[in-house]
């Protein structure tokens, strides 16, 4: 999200500002609060991918009025299938939200809706298993951090640009995204020596067929174009072998010189 740009965007049919902290880097929140309360918005946290990022000291999903977060199995903090949490300090919001994924009532044995709602709760194994895997995220984040130094280290001898990490911001690294040019080259050079990456993301949001109908076109979004076009997720997760982490940058060093 680039801040500078928010404000031309808010109407009067703007309700919130929805702020996602991509790959575990967190947003510039002062910038964001002070637009919130400028013009009374919402805040609505996105930490999918930044359990226990912090910004300024403070760890992300405690800055809005309220923050989604998911347990996909890839995640930081990840369940054995999908999951997910909101979080907020308003009783108000959290019984709202405890109502609608629980077919709009706030408890099950409840025989009055009193809205329409869905059927989103979190079964007990996955709850199980998340607070299990809470005793450890501190000290998988850590891992994640170590890693990414050596990661850093390697780019910055191959000359290969990173994503930045943003002022006062600790990033947790869910993923690790490298941008290079001839990037669909490279990501099936590296595949045929058994080396697999992803792209996050490859079609930008407004490009997406499901939002045709807001008239978006190529070009609207040059920074957020470009970098669909040149972003590379590498293999990266506590526990990689130095060897592999030593054969992937020997490859990347080939086939991108």
């Amino acid at each position: 999200m680039n801040i500078n740009l928010i404000e031309r965007k808010i109407t009067k049919k703007t309700k919130a500002i929805i702020v996602t902290h991509l790959y575990g880097m967190p947003n510039d929140m002062d910038k964001i609060i002070q637009i919130s309360k400028k013009y009374s918005l919402f805040i609505i946290e996105d930490i999918a991918q930044s359990h226990l990022a912090e910004y300024k000291k403070k760890i992300t999903g405690n800055f809005g009025n309220i923050a989604c977060m998911s347990f996909y199995p890839s995640k930081n903090l990840g369940a054995l299938g999908d999951g997910g949490a909101i979080l907020t300090n308003s009783k108000k919001y959290f019984l709202r939200c405890k109502s609608y994924a629980n077919y709009g009532a706030i408890d099950f044995r409840n025989s009055d809706h009193k809205i329409i709602g869905i059927n989103s709760r979190l079964d007990e194994i996955q709850a199980y298993f998340i607070l299990e895997k809470l005793k450890y995220l501190k000290n998988e984040t850590q891992k994640r951090l170590n890693l990414s130094k050596i990661y850093n280290q390697h780019c910055n001898k191959l000359g290969i640009k990173v994503i930045s990490i943003n002022k006062n911001s600790k990033n947790v690294y869910h993923l690790y995204v490298i941008v290079i040019k001839n990037r669909n080259l490279v990501k099936k050079k590296l595949k045929e020596n058994g080396i697999n990456c992803q792209i996050h993301y490859k079609i930008p949001i407004h490009l997406q067929t499901a939002f045709k109908h807001l008239n978006y076109k190529k070009g609207d979004l040059p920074v957020t174009e470009h970098l669909s076009k040149h972003i590379l997720s590498l293999p990266f997760y506590p526990g990689i072998e130095k060897k592999k982490i030593s054969y992937l940058f020997s490859k990347l060093k080939k086939f991108i010189s």
